[in-house]
């Protein structure tokens, strides 16, 4: 389904399958896309391919279905200035280890505000939250989640881009791995690790079984339980 030249979409109590492309593709720039109680699945890139801006993306009550097909992420931000603010509340994926990631900004692209509460992640065949590239992810907020993939990070923002303001907060790494961790930082300006805990493996990349680590801007870094 792709959209263009449209403001405000908003889909509910629908079930989408495409095991070709991308459920939905933004080709033009858009107020809202808002999803509420939907089934997506078997889909061969996206489930909502971010081509053009949006200023709200709404992802509320989504059971998302792998299936056989070998997709790249549930949310793929691939536009140079993805969205303005971003919220997935209860989502549910089951990645059958071919799904690769729950949200994904590739390179040359951009988010801001990307908010991920009450969200369920297993078998992912890559990192659940990732930035490829050059993708850069301001604002990112995950909490009270389950994330279960298939790389060595969780939450993987480590490909050099200065990303800011960052909280991971009440997160359970729910993957079966003693090498994997919770949460890259990279280059990350100003964030928060707090409260998670582990099936196995450690907490934060440079900080091994810490409890926390909150690091600030000005070079202050404060760690908790090493």
């Amino acid at each position: 389904m792709r959209l263009s030249n449209a403001t405000v979409m908003s889909f509910r109590n629908c079930n989408l399958r495409d095991t070709n492309a991308s459920l939905i593709k933004l080709e033009t720039q858009a107020i809202m896309i808002s999803l509420d109680n939907c089934v997506l699945e078997s889909f061969g890139a996206y489930a909502l391919n971010l081509g053009a801006f949006c200023s709200l993306i709404r992802l509320s009550s989504i059971q998302v279905n792998a299936n056989s097909k070998a997709g790249t992420a549930v949310v793929g931000f691939t536009n140079s200035i993805g969205a303005a603010q971003v919220s997935l509340r209860n989502v549910n994926v089951n990645g059958n280890n071919l799904l690769g990631n729950l949200i994904q900004v590739a390179n040359g692209s951009s988010a801001d505000s990307v908010g991920i509460r009450e969200c369920y992640c297993e078998l992912m065949a890559g990192s659940c939250i990732v930035a490829t590239g050059t993708g850069l992810l301001n604002g990112l907020v995950v909490e009270n989640c389950q994330l279960s993939g298939n790389n060595s990070v969780m939450i993987d923002l480590g490909n050099g881009a200065l990303h800011r303001d960052a909280v991971i907060r009440n997160v359970r790494n729910g993957a079966a791995l003693s090498s994997y961790y919770m949460f890259h930082p990279g280059n990350a300006v100003n964030f928060e690790f707090e409260n998670a805990s582990y099936n196995a493996g450690f907490g934060i990349v440079g900080y091994g079984a810490a409890r926390s680590v909150k690091k600030y801007a000005a070079g202050t870094t404060i760690v908790d339980g090493v």
